[in-house]
């Protein structure tokens, strides 16, 4: 599944990543993507990803059953984590992680009796996942109350943002930060917002479909627009914050039908950076190992047979080679291993089967 959404930004300041696939045990000498197998027997799609560390990566998503779907990484292979108690008809689209005791997923679930769709919160404390309820915006029969992105500064700073639609359509921002014992939800731009990336609690980037004004800034306690090129031709699905000065963001230009990336630096704003290709298709997500050694990943649409694997070494952007995967494959998410070289990234096929990559 990949979500569009037309381009802008928000920068939030609060007063208060060929050759044979090997494990960690004997990495690969040169490095390039490769396939990983999925666990045995589970299909499924993957929508998001991130790593503790090199023997500690999760992966979130949906079963083939429409049950939510976390996998881990212990540095060998991949296997399912289980997760009691979760409802079904129910999918996750983030993930995120401060510390191998503290990982959160979120997305949204289906209250059957009542058709309406509620967010979705699980918190994996080093032994077992557990649901966190999350307060909505909107209620009643048909009410929809869904998560996107996540981030877990700390296990008492986890910001969450999403949408809330009401049954006769009308959609609201929703922002919601965790302090450790409840959730409070936050002040919300008019938006749709579906990715965020914090420098520190302080500071940070939120992306996602708006509605009114091409973009916005959040200061204090208000938002101000920071303009972008494409404006309202973009589609923006990730954004990574390098600095209080620097920051990335990737998607696709709706005009074009092509992979859009655009970077913001502090004095001269948002400006479009050339992806080193015109073919069509769109970029999902991006994620950094340091300023310059940086991927973005998504689907090729000339393709049927290859992911959209673009790296940044500090100059410029440049399409990669990928390895081989059948029946039109996409990647969601991609995140850098802390520490290291390593990047994973996940998605799914055609077919709906989950794609897990490894680079390094």
């Amino acid at each position: 599944m990949s979500v569009k959404r037309p381009l802008f930004v928000l920068t939030l300041t609060l007063g208060m990543v060929p050759g044979l696939f090997v494990s960690r045990a004997g990495v690969a000498a040169a490095a390039a993507w490769q396939l990983v197998p999925a666990p045995p027997g589970t299909l499924g799609e993957l929508y998001a990803v991130t790593a503790v560390s090199a023997d500690d990566v999760w992966a979130a998503g949906r079963d083939d059953n429409d049950y939510p779907l976390i996998e881990h990484w212990d540095g060998t292979s991949w296997s399912v984590s289980p997760t009691p108690g979760l409802p079904s008809n129910g999918w996750l689209w983030g993930i995120s992680a401060d510390a191998s005791n503290d990982v959160w997923a979120v997305g949204r679930r289906t209250i059957s009796h009542t058709g309406a769709t509620a967010a979705l919160a699980e918190r994996w404390n080093g032994k077992k996942w557990s649901r966190i309820p999350v307060p909505g915006l909107t209620t009643g029969q048909y009410a929809t109350n869904a998560l996107f992105g996540v981030q877990a500064l700390s296990p008492s700073d986890v910001w969450v943002v999403g949408e809330a639609l009401d049954r006769q359509g009308r959609s609201r921002t929703l922002v919601e930060r965790w302090n450790g014992t409840h959730w409070t939800i936050m002040p919300a731009p008019p938006t749709t917002a579906h990715a965020i990336s914090l420098l520190t609690p302080s500071f940070g980037w939120i992306a996602g479909q708006f509605r009114t004004r091409p973009d916005a800034q959040w200061r204090q306690s208000s938002w101000r627009t920071v303009r972008t090129p494409l404006a309202r031709e973009a589609l923006f699905n990730d954004v990574l914050t390098e600095s209080r000065s620097s920051a990335w963001g990737v998607g696709q230009d709706a005009t074009t039908g092509t992979p859009l990336i655009e970077q913001f630096r502090k004095g001269s704003g948002w400006t479009v950076a050339s992806t080193g290709t015109t073919d069509a298709g769109r970029l999902e997500s991006v994620a950094e190992a340091t300023p310059g050694d940086a991927w973005a990943v998504g689907l090729d649409s000339t393709s049927s047979n290859h992911n959209l694997l673009i790296h940044w070494d500090g100059t410029s952007w440049e399409p990669a080679a990928g390895p081989l995967v059948p029946d039109f494959p996409e990647l969601l998410s991609v995140t850098a291993v802390p520490g290291t070289d390593e990047f994973w990234a996940v998605g799914f096929d055609g077919d709906d089967d989950q794609v897990i990559e490894h680079y390094g």
